[in-house]
């Protein structure tokens, strides 16, 4: 049996995208809010260009792990899935801290939903949920109905 320790999600934030700035900053472009707290707004016909999940992880240590990358429609579904990868943190654990960090930023590209409803985007470390975090697709509020 492993001890392996596995980061625990403190944050997810839902947007478009991700610009990395001097001075270990992010500029974090077409906010859409903090999870489970997120509405996306639009046509269902066209797909989402640019869909980024930050997640902010803590009990991070140095390891590596077999990830899968799901966004689940409302009957658990996916719509989108990743499997197979492999995230390796490099960095050891500064236990003088007091609460080491990771950032990750997963970026879904042309992502289509078949209907509004509720969604859930999943990561998993070893077959472990790390994140289950849902949020909404709703039709874009003042349009014409079709």
């Amino acid at each position: 049996m492993s001890n392996k320790i596995y980061p625990k999600l403190l944050a997810c934030i839902i947007c478009e995208q991700v610009r990395a700035e001097p001075g270990s900053k992010s500029t974090i472009l077409g906010f859409f809010g903090v999870s489970p707290k997120v509405e996306l707004q639009g046509d269902i016909a066209s797909p989402i260009e640019t869909l980024t999940f930050i997640l902010i992880l803590s009990e991070v240590v140095k390891s590596s792990y077999k990830t899968a990358i799901e966004i689940l429609d409302q009957d658990n579904k996916p719509i989108s899935l990743t499997q197979d990868g492999e995230t390796r943190i490099e960095k050891e654990a500064n236990l003088t801290s007091t609460q080491p960090t990771l950032h990750m930023n997963l970026v879904f590209k042309n992502l289509r939903f078949p209907s509004y409803g509720t969604y859930t985007f999943r990561l998993t470390f070893d077959n472990k949920v790390i994140a289950n975090e849902q949020f909404s697709v709703s039709k874009q509020r003042g349009t014409a109905s079709q």
